[in-house]
């Protein structure tokens, strides 16, 4: 289970990830939109690290790309998702 929130704290979102490959390269995942509150209190709960990173998504013949630019701890990570 992931929280989440973005478009500069106006957007809040739970994210439950199931049915991941032994890989880890395919799974399913449902997003629920949620409030700022319940954002806060879960956030409270949390377990293992918080990443920072920004989105940046276009589209390419019909797929969405993704491209992640990290900071933080991890600053200097970037990916790019299909």
């Amino acid at each position: 289970m992931r929280v989440r929130e973005y478009n500069n704290g106006l957007a809040h979102e739970m994210t439950i990830k199931t049915n991941m490959t032994a890989d880890g390269m395919v799974r399913d995942e449902v997003n629920i939109t949620i409030t700022k509150e319940q954002y806060e209190n879960l956030v409270k709960k949390q377990e293992g690290n918080t990443i920072h990173k920004t989105r940046y998504q276009l589209y390419d013949d019909g797929q969405v790309i993704a491209i992640d630019i990290f900071r933080g701890d991890l600053d200097g990570l970037a990916y790019m998702e299909i």
